[in-house]
């Protein structure tokens, strides 16, 4: 009610007039309802009030997970929107049937499914998700064949500016001119960094490595004294990790489909790679799960409990507090990146894509973006691209099984050997060709200036003009 009727009013007092609205999740989607109430109290009818608010309306779902769809007692919508159904004189089966997935006032009020209705333009957040919710809601447009459902996909970007450390702006300014201050969206200049010395960006790799053990170590040691953790404790955990070690970092929300505890699915197998003193590996957990998630509050618990575990201690940690600071950290320092969502639940997911202006390469599943962005030479994909054979406990546990055991052999044969693998001048070239044509073929393609033009020609453009100057007369 407050982001969506409350929007709304708060941007006509305001004085603005926007001619294109566009709702990011179902949260907002009472706002669609606020603006057909106010055509029809300046006169149109509901019929027409609809069709002009559906033609400017852009609506974007960012998950595939049905908890992500909020959905509320119908008799609760009826008395919150009380006000806003006289105005639309509407009944209040009418209204309902508007939030249910099946077109039956009876249903769970669903804001997914009334966004939809009154959003001409819709979308997910990558090519994948936008086939997963042309299954997921063809239900609601009464088709059998998803692909003629009318949503599409404009796969995330982020900014890549605000993500990319001052020194990694820098070194692409001199070495492949490269401007962060000017957006390219006629040309995409990130191509051209697959042709800087690989020897100069392994020195600043390995500048942003040290770095970020230096910062965890002393983190790790802040984290032992407010546990009231002795002073050898204390000592010890300002001395884990190693600047010249593989590092590997798994950084995001902790929720379930997520699978923080992947990695752990065969210990002793993990304890192997960990304990090789003559090729160092390491992983570097951080991340919050929300509040009521106690699925993924179990799973943070148990990624600490084997941060304790004798067999990687000090080569496995968990830093706290999580945020904006300890991100930029994270993606500098991190030489590979981790994700292991159970495909096909990440609807995309940004943290991978801020890696690669740092030299940094995922090892992840192909979920998301993954798939559009992996080409064989820039990371590499974990499992097969499969999904669980069922989504019940067994499919998953199978699945995970799966994933577990190509992660291991990907460590194993490819990543580590990759890292370790240096020339006469301690390079390790074969690794520098996978970062560098990963900074040549993830920024430029996944940045938000990219993403805004998307939206600007696939749903802004369309949306904008007849309708708004049909809805402002």
């Amino acid at each position: 009610m407050l982001l969506g009727v409350g929007g709304v009013l708060a941007l006509d007092a305001l004085g603005e007039r926007p001619t294109v609205f566009h709702l990011n999740e179902g949260h907002a989607a009472f706002a669609s309802l606020a603006r057909t109430a106010a055509l029809v109290r300046r006169g149109r009818s509901l019929e027409e009030a609809m069709v002009l608010v559906r033609r400017s309306t852009v609506f974007t779902t960012h998950t595939p997970v049905a908890a992500g769809h909020d959905r509320y007692e119908p008799r609760l919508v009826v008395r919150a929107l009380r006000q806003v159904v006289r105005d639309l004189k509407m009944s209040d089966e009418a209204l309902l049937a508007l939030g249910g997935e099946h077109g039956e006032a009876k249903e769970p009020f669903c804001m997914t499914a009334l966004a939809l209705r009154l959003a001409e333009h819709a979308n997910g957040v990558a090519a994948l998700h936008g086939r997963v919710t042309r299954e997921m809601w063809m239900h609601l447009y009464d088709r059998r064949d998803p692909a003629q459902v009318p949503i599409g996909h404009v796969t995330n970007g982020v900014h890549v500016a605000t993500w990319t450390d001052p020194t990694a702006r820098a070194f692409w300014r001199d070495e492949a001119g490269i401007d962060f201050s000017v957006p390219a969206v006629d040309r995409d200049p990130w191509p051209d960094a697959a042709r800087v010395d690989p020897g100069r960006l392994w020195a600043l790799r390995c500048r942003w490595r040290s770095r970020l053990v230096l910062e965890a170590r002393r983190r790790l040691a802040h984290q032992a004294q407010r546990q009231c953790a002795d002073a050898d404790e204390v000592l010890r955990a300002s001395q884990f990790l190693d600047e010249s070690a593989l590092t590997i970092g798994f950084a995001r929300r902790f929720a379930t489909y997520k699978r923080a505890p992947l990695l752990f699915t065969d210990a002793d197998r993990l304890a192997k790679i960990v304990a090789d003193a003559d090729r160092p590996v390491q992983f570097v957990f951080a991340g919050k799960a929300h509040p009521r998630d106690t699925e993924g509050q179990a799973f943070l618990r148990q990624v600490h409990a084997m941060t304790l575990d004798p067999r990687f201690r000090g080569r496995v940690v968990m830093l706290e507090e999580y945020d904006m600071g300890l991100a930029r950290l994270l993606v500098s320092g991190c030489d590979v990146w981790l994700n292991t969502p159970l495909r096909p639940h990440e609807a995309s997911g940004t943290s991978g894509m801020k890696v690669a202006a740092h030299g940094g390469i995922n090892l992840s599943i192909l979920d998301g973006w993954w798939p559009e962005g992996f080409d064989g030479r820039n990371g590499w994909a974990i499992g097969d691209g499969q999904e669980p054979p069922a989504e019940d406990a067994e499919g998953r546990r199978r699945r995970d099984e799966e994933d577990a055991k190509s992660l291991y052999a990907l460590l194993e044969r490819e990543v580590i050997p990759e890292f370790f693998d240096r020339s006469t001048g301690g390079v390790p070239e074969r690794w520098m060709d996978r970062a560098l044509r990963s900074a040549a073929t993830i920024p430029g393609r996944f940045g938000a200036h990219r993403m805004v033009a998307e939206y600007l020609v696939k749903a802004y453009l369309p949306a904008h003009g007849g309708p708004a100057a049909a809805e402002r007369a």
